[in-house]
């Protein structure tokens, strides 16, 4: 799992994901930082799962299968990949 916002900050396995990971940010999401990653350090994934609030700058150039999960925000339509709306407050 990556945490990101504009840049990658750092790498976290998925075991200690929720123990290890605080996320922080503010001021706008740009997920465009995650496919240039992804080429730079050449990892092919099979498919990657983005989680958003969906109020994002670029949403990048892709070469690898994407899903968009984005959470309380029914007016976000990523032009790339596939996407789902989620409701935050039925996760609880």
């Amino acid at each position: 799992l990556f945490p990101y916002t504009t840049l990658f900050r750092s790498m976290h396995q998925l075991d200690n994901f929720v123990q290890s990971t605080k996320p922080v940010g503010g001021g706008g999401t740009d997920p465009s930082c995650v496919p240039e990653y992804l080429t730079s350090h050449k990892i092919t994934p099979q498919c990657v799962i983005m989680i958003t609030d969906g109020y994002v700058g670029s949403w990048g150039n892709w070469c690898h299968p994407v899903l968009w999960v984005i959470i309380d925000n029914d007016n976000a339509h990523p032009p790339v990949g596939k996407y789902i709306h989620v409701k935050s407050h039925e996760l609880r």
